[in-house]
């Protein structure tokens, strides 16, 4: 099993994976619960929320923080992308006693430039793919004209060639009879 947030709506989720993964995003959502508790330094700190942020209470009262996050340059999963960046900013802004949590990563921002670059990248290829979309489909209706216009003169071409037999046939006979 991976830890993520999974979107129900966007994924063909049935049983066990359904369960699974409504799980894993309660869990999130607890986790987030409690990174939100702890940087607002609330006197409530809900750890006993869900399992995950049971097990990881005495981890997060007493160290640092490190967060991974796996993210995707495809444009189809920009909003999971976004939500995972701003999941992990907040994790950042969280001070626990006199440790400041820290990212794994001090390249956060320029991650969310290579991001946009991305993205950029993204829109120019599927400019190109529409755009060789429109020529394919101009060369396949000229090749399907072509065809035709090349059908059609076969069959001028046999025509012609069967009254040019008949033509010989019918002189033969006349040449025959008289």
């Amino acid at each position: 099993p991976r830890a993520c947030n999974e979107r129900l709506k966007d994924n063909d989720v049935e049983g066990k994976a359904l369960a699974e993964t409504l799980h894993i995003n309660r869990s999130l959502t607890a986790l987030g619960d409690v990174m939100t508790a702890l940087e607002r330094q609330s006197v409530h700190i809900p750890y006993r929320n869900s399992k995950l942020t049971q097990l990881l209470q005495s981890s997060l009262e007493n160290s640092f923080i490190y967060m991974f996050v796996n993210i995707s340059p495809a444009s189809i999963h920009s909003r999971e992308t976004y939500q995972t960046l701003q999941f992990a900013k907040r994790a950042r802004k969280i001070q626990i006693g006199p440790l400041m949590s820290h990212q794994l990563s001090k390249t956060f921002s320029t991650n969310s430039k290579n991001l946009q670059q991305q993205k950029k990248i993204v829109g120019y290829l599927e400019e190109q793919l529409a755009a060789a979309v429109n020529q394919n489909k101009t060369l396949s209706e000229e090749l399907v004209s072509a065809k035709k216009n090349s059908e059609k003169e076969i069959a001028i071409a046999k025509k012609e060639k069967s009254n040019r037999l008949r033509g010989r046939s019918s002189e033969t006979a006349k040449a025959h009879r008289g």
